[in-house]
């Protein structure tokens, strides 16, 4: 083997030997990021425990207070209530205690759930009925008194007034509305106030305001 060649071999095994040791390096760097990574981990996790516990220790006398009143009460959700929030940190009599208060507190909750939906169910049934009922009113109101008039967007007027007003009026032409009144609801018929101007039989613009009744679509009186 000439020089060249020796040389070559040797740059070529340093060359190795130094990724190698880069390899080495980086990889001794990645185990030190993970071990920090994992000891902060552990750190805030242990932390979390802490404060949970010191809430717990805190809370309590509240905690028993609240399990006696609901023991005496017989009220198996609320020893449910007070304890399971704070399940993983109970002692062995604590668990004893929510273990024998979840199956009465599942059934009072699946009772509260029946009686609530019933009262759904009630409540629903009764709003049905209200709407047969006023269904039922204004079939017969309508029977008896015609279709409720309808307010013009145009002008506020009722086509029942407008005819009316034009049909008696010494002008028909002048007929203009100010303003109505919604419908109110007698037992002669639907109830209007509206204000208008017309000219009189000496051509004066007077203005108006009259109730005007109409039933079955048309004017039966005026005041």
């Amino acid at each position: 083997m000439d020089s060249t060649s020796k040389a070559i071999l040797v740059v070529s095994a340093i060359s190795f030997g130094g990724l190698m040791i880069n390899d080495a390096i980086n990889g001794i760097a990645k185990r030190d990021r993970e071990t920090t990574e994992h000891a902060a981990l552990v750190a805030r996790v242990t932390d979390a425990k802490a404060a949970r516990q010191k809430a717990y220790q805190a809370a309590r006398p509240d905690i028993e207070r609240q399990v006696r009143n609901a023991t005496t009460a017989g009220d198996s959700a609320a020893i449910v209530e007070a304890l399971q929030p704070w399940e993983i940190m109970l002692g062995p009599e604590d668990v004893a205690k929510l273990r024998a208060a979840k199956p009465a507190a599942d059934a009072e909750n699946a009772r509260a759930k029946a009686e609530q939906e019933k009262a759904l169910e009630y409540r629903q049934m009764l709003e049905d009925e209200s709407e047969e009922f006023a269904r039922i009113a204004k079939a017969e109101r309508e029977s008896k008194l015609g279709p409720k008039p309808v307010q013009s967007a145009w002008d506020g007027s009722y086509s029942e007034i407008d005819r009316y007003l034009k049909r008696m009026a010494h002008d028909p032409d002048s007929i203009e509305f100010v303003g109505c009144s919604a419908p109110l609801v007698t037992d002669g018929g639907w109830n209007i106030r509206c204000e208008y101007r017309g000219k009189n039989a000496f051509g004066a613009l007077v203005r108006n305001d009259q109730w005007f009744l109409v039933r079955q679509s048309k004017v039966v009186s005026v005041k």
